[in-house]
């Protein structure tokens, strides 16, 4: 089973001199017997077509449009099909377009940052709307500690770490997608602090939002010795509903009380800042389209000498494709051949959340001695995630081959990338790429995602990466109370950490005549607690297991501290 994808310039339904090949986009044929679903993708460079080599049977054969884009609709979809053994079938799919309108997908990514010197950065951008964008103008926003030395286009830099590329006129399709070459000079603070920068792009003739529902925007900033948070909605009409927002303290979140917000006010409120990362994040409505922005807003800022780790726990980027974000920690040592999921995930299970999409980086890099004139990446996606939504990221080599082929296997390749040996140019030896994609809509909590790829060299050397995993949860992180107010002046000391069956709590610095301790796990169960009428306390712990607990000390009933405590007996 073979065929096409066109864009129907002129709305026949049927093949034109007009008509543009669609590329990148996914096609499932379902069996309708057994239910088993085949997948392969439209590619450039397999001029446009898509493969199928699936058993002989019935089938539904159906295309899918990247970000379900609502300015486009396939004259014909989910197409029946009787396949015979050694049958060949040809089926072209036509996308008439509804709205003649630009659309603008940008992606920024690194291979990684070290902790101090120059970083490498790559960004592309392609117009996946109907009609050529005009008058484009791409924005690059880093942080303060960061600065845009080099790129392979021109640039102006507006300030305050904006700097913006003008790209003029963009074609429609991946044939007119254009991969650039960023150098961002930083040093980082602490190894491990996070740095992000952020692209976003717009056309003359951008498509309208199809979405005309509220928008929360969220925002971070230390202001004096405080962290504010603020929240207010952009979108065109008022909320109707109280968001459901939050707001985490290095691994924990108290849910503050922001009201149901029209389009004129700005709801704000600051903590005392420690060294702390603090994110404020609030859930969209869940009926918005991922073309008009995430699943969630948020805003981070990591603090004073703060724990690094805790920023890339969680979802950092946006679905929105004329937005992304890349953030990263820095590393004293920079692998290799090697794939990961951009958000790490909580605690040891690297929980996420069931609503957010899964951003994986594949690295590699030209460990044999000669010029690599191939690389090829083969990755089976784990069964929880949902094949239909794949769509590809940010990539430092931007002339790949797309492949999927039996029910879940994804096929990347470079093969004409003349990559050099490390022994020859490190600097110039490495690669990568990113891709997106969602969890099913079924997939159950506590399922683990987990799979790692193959990563072949001149078709014959083969590296298998480690494994990346993630666990599906919900309500993981330790929940606080709305009303929670840390005090600035506590100076707790709890120790030791790991214990074993004695625990000594001591808290100086305010007055309080009660004191009460609660241990809960990682599921959030209340595992132990007691009380005591001053400090310092002593605590005998039950007979528990070995693992990671998280603690919450109060005094008259306010928090003043909390944090993770290790059992190890």
């Amino acid at each position: 089973m073979i065929g096409r994808i066109w864009a129907d310039n002129d709305n026949n339904c049927q093949f034109s001199g007009s008509d543009r090949i669609m590329s990148e986009i996914i096609v499932e044929a379902r069996d309708s017997f057994t239910g088993s679903t085949y997948y392969a993708a439209t590619s450039i460079q397999n001029n446009g077509y898509y493969e199928f080599f699936i058993p002989p049977g019935i089938y539904n054969i159906k295309a899918n449009l990247p970000f379900d884009f609502p300015y486009q609709s396939y004259c014909q979809n989910v197409v029946p099909l009787f396949l015979t053994s050694g049958q060949t079938d040809t089926f072209d799919f036509y996308a008439q377009r509804l709205l003649g309108c630009a659309k603008m997908k940008v992606e920024i990514g690194s291979p990684g940052l070290p902790d101090c010197g120059t970083g490498k950065y790559w960004m592309s951008y392609e117009n996946i709307g109907t009609s050529t964008a005009f008058n484009v103008l791409i924005d690059l926003q880093l942080d303060s500690l960061m600065v845009l030395d080099t790129a392979s286009i021109p640039y102006t830099n507006i300030g305050n770490g904006l700097y913006r590329f003008n790209a003029g006129t963009v074609g429609v399709g991946r044939d007119s997608a254009v991969v650039e070459m960023l150098g961002v000079s930083y040093c980082a603070a602490i190894l491990g602090q996070t740095f992000c920068a952020k692209l976003s792009a717009t056309a003359q003739n951008s498509c309208p939002d199809p979405w005309q529902g509220p928008v929360i925007e969220v925002n971070t900033e230390v202001v004096g010795d405080s962290i504010l948070f603020s929240a207010r909605n952009i979108g065109p009409t008022n909320m109707l509903q109280v968001p459901r927002t939050r707001v985490i303290i290095d691994d924990v979140m108290y849910s503050p009380p922001v009201p149901a917000l029209d389009t004129t006010t700005l709801y704000s409120f600051s903590v005392f800042a420690e060294d702390k990362m603090y994110r404020f994040e609030a859930d969209q409505d869940s009926t918005m389209p991922k073309i008009s922005a995430g699943p969630q807003a948020w805003a981070a800022k990591e603090v004073g000498n703060f724990k690094a780790g805790s920023f890339t726990q969680y979802f950092t980027d946006n679905t929105d494709p004329s937005i992304a974000y890349d953030c990263q920690e820095t590393v004293s040592l920079l692998t290799y051949n090697s794939k990961s999921t951009q958000t790490k995930g909580y605690g040891a299970e690297r929980y996420i959340s069931n609503r957010i999409p899964l951003e994986y980086q594949i690295r590699f890099q030209n460990l044999s001695p000669t010029v690599a004139q191939s690389i090829e990446i083969i990755d089976t996606l784990p069964e929880y995630l949902d094949v239909n939504t794949l769509i590809m990221g940010a990539t430092s080599h931007g002339n790949y081959k797309l492949k999927l082929f039996g029910e879940r296997v994804l096929s990347i390749s470079f093969p004409s990338i003349m990559l050099p040996s490390q022994l020859q140019s490190s600097d110039n030896s490495i690669g990568f790429i990113n891709f997106f994609i969602d969890q099913k809509a079924d997939a159950p909590l506590g399922g683990v995602i987990e799979n790692r790829a193959l990563i072949v060299v001149n078709y014959l050397d083969t590296i298998r990466t480690a494994t990346a995993y993630n666990t599906i949860g919900e309500d993981f992180i330790l929940l606080l109370s709305a009303e929670t107010v840390f005090d600035e002046n506590a100076q707790v000391n709890i120790y030791p950490n790991p214990a074993r069956t004695i625990l000594n709590i001591k808290v100086e610095g305010i007055e309080f005549s009660t004191m009460e301790f609660v241990l809960t796990d990682i599921a959030g169960r209340t595992v132990y607690e007691s009380d005591a009428a001053a400090s310092p306390m002593q605590l005998e712990l039950p007979a528990l297991e070995n693992a990671l607990y998280f603690y919450r000390i109060l005094a008259d009933g306010k928090t003043v501290d909390v944090g993770k405590l290790v059992i190890l007996k």
